[in-house]
């Protein structure tokens, strides 16, 4: 096999290619323990071999000579023994040559060269020539985009669009750049937010706040952007500012005296829920309610709706003889239909329990917002028709009985 030329702009993956390469070859063939990876493989760059070329031959001929000692005494010979120089472009024409006498040298031997360069016009003729030259394309920013958020979900590094949005925008088209930075932020605050994003990429800009105003609660937009006015306006409805309001209340940290003020806020400039919850903020007081809420919304379903008066009005739509007309059959069908709402809402909660009990750390998301907000409305439309029901038939019950004592039928003061 020939010697490998990996050229490309920066940030497409040469150097993770090139160990890749060499790791595989490794895996496959020899990587049974006897012999380890680094035995078989010497990495350097092109800054260090232009450093001091005698310095990197004297390097290569220890590695050379532990490996054939490390070979004779286990027995084992590998089928390629790799050396990698990274960015070998950074060596000078005139070292080059220097390189090009140890390839020859080292060819010999079944060791080969895997090297990464911008253009391979900065190599020698004589390297290029005893090499493979493989050209790589740099990854459109939608499929980096995938691989980073790939990454976040392999390592469990919770993130938000913000925070993603400034890395790239730090990072530009630089895959290797981004996930050094990824990796130095999750590091350091294992959490990728905007501010731990902020805070490596551009501390310049990042200043910690120390309290939040309460004004910002409240009003959360002081000026429309389309028009420039205070909301309520004609592109921010009073109900968009009031949600707004309401969202911005329920994300700010807050101590348990309701003061817009956390600790672990004022010195990390963030609460991170996620991983470690402060204990001091609004952020884990509501995944505590959050936690609660399966079981205290199944109890009151059951005990108030479900317990007493969806029975009541089975009961009362089982006495359809004292009524009649189809006033009663409309009646006992809506009785019917509550029974099986309140069935299927109890089903729902049953799935919001345990999805609950599943994701215990990931509760304050979209998706369960949602799922929350829909059983919400759907309890109020049942309860409402039960309640409805109820009112309909006591109603005509209090007017058949009223009508039977003055015609003198039925049993006097019977009740239902």
């Amino acid at each position: 096999m020939r010697n490998v030329i990996l050229h490309g702009p920066p940030g497409c993956g040469k150097t993770a290619l090139a160990q890749v390469f060499a790791r595989e070859f490794y895996t496959s063939n020899v990587g049974d323990g006897r012999l380890s990876r680094r035995d078989c493989m010497f990495e350097t760059t092109g800054e260090e071999v232009a450093g001091d070329v005698r310095k990197f031959k004297h390097d290569v001929e220890q590695w050379k000579k532990k490996m054939d000692h490390k070979i004779k005494k286990t027995g084992v010979e590998p089928p390629m023994k790799t050396i990698v120089i990274d960015k070998l472009d950074k060596v000078p024409s005139g070292k080059q040559q220097n390189v090009r006498m140890l390839i020859e040298a080292m060819d010999e031997d079944g060791v080969r060269f895997v090297c990464t360069v911008k253009s391979p016009k900065d190599l020698v003729d004589a390297i290029r020539q005893r090499a493979y030259i493989l050209q790589m394309k740099r990854l459109p920013q939608k499929d980096m985009l995938t691989v980073a958020l790939k990454v976040c979900v392999r390592e469990s590094i919770g993130y938000e669009k913000a925070a993603i949005e400034e890395l790239f925008k730090y990072t530009g088209v630089d895959l290797g750049k981004i996930l050094r930075t990824l990796q130095r932020i999750f590091t350091k605050h294992k959490y990728l937010s905007y501010e731990n994003v902020l805070k490596e990429v551009n501390p310049t800009e990042f200043s910690k706040p120390t309290t939040v105003d309460a004004l910002a609660a409240i009003l959360p937009l002081s000026r429309c952007p389309l028009c420039t006015l205070i909301p309520p306006c004609r592109h921010i409805s009073t109900f968009e500012l009031a949600e707004r309001g309401r969202r911005r209340r329920r994300e700010l940290p807050k101590r348990e005296d309701g003061s817009m003020t956390c600790t672990h806020f004022k010195e990390s400039g963030t609460c991170p829920t996620f991983n470690s919850p402060c204990n001091k903020c609004e952020y884990t007081l509501r995944r505590s309610e959050l936690s609660s809420f399966h079981a205290s919304q199944l109890a009151l379903l059951k005990g108030s709706y479900r317990g007493k008066k969806v029975p009541e009005v089975l009961e009362l739509a089982g006495l359809k003889a004292r009524v009649s007309g189809q006033g009663g059959d409309k009646i006992i069908e809506r009785g019917e239909k509550c029974r099986e709402g309140i069935e299927k809402l109890a089903e729902q909660l049953d799935q919001v329990g345990r999805w609950l009990a599943n994701n215990p750390g990931c509760t304050d998301n979209g998706a369960y917002s949602s799922k929350r907000k829909w059983i919400g409305k759907s309890c109020e439309a049942a309860f409402y028709a039960v309640d409805r029901a109820l009112y309909e038939w006591r109603a005509r019950r209090d007017r058949t009985g009223s009508v039977m004592q003055a015609g003198g039928g039925g049993t006097k003061g019977e009740k239902y």
